[in-house]
């Protein structure tokens, strides 16, 4: 449900003609972003193997924080040759990117 809030709440974002648009967006955005880190413990904890838990957990809470830390950088590389919708839209295309890998992965297998 997070990602699918993070991905309708990011489509506005390369479309925004004001700083209070953005503000406004990125304050929607943000109350359900935050839901995201506790889901992917508790995916984390679901489908690790027996034993693993805690270092899946470490992957993950290390692999967010590399995204979050990141976030700036590419908007710093991206933003002054493309401009920041071009940075916007490639979030759009992330978060469905990751959507759809979620979707693919919860489909049942069929049985044989």
């Amino acid at each position: 449900v997070t990602l699918a809030a993070v991905l309708v709440f990011s489509l506005p974002f390369p479309f925004v003609k004001t700083p209070v648009q953005l503000t406004l967006g990125r304050v929607a955005l943000g109350l359900f972003a935050v839901g995201a880190q506790p889901a992917l413990a508790r995916l984390t904890r679901d489908l690790a193997p027996p034993g693993m838990v805690a270092r899946a957990l470490g992957f993950g809470n290390a692999l967010f924080l590399l995204g979050n830390g990141m976030a700036p950088v590419l908007a710093g590389i991206i933003g002054p040759w493309l401009g920041m919708r071009a940075y916007f839209g490639l979030n759009v295309l992330l978060a469905l990117a990751g959507l759809l890998l979620w979707v693919r992965r919860r489909q049942p297998e069929p049985a044989a």
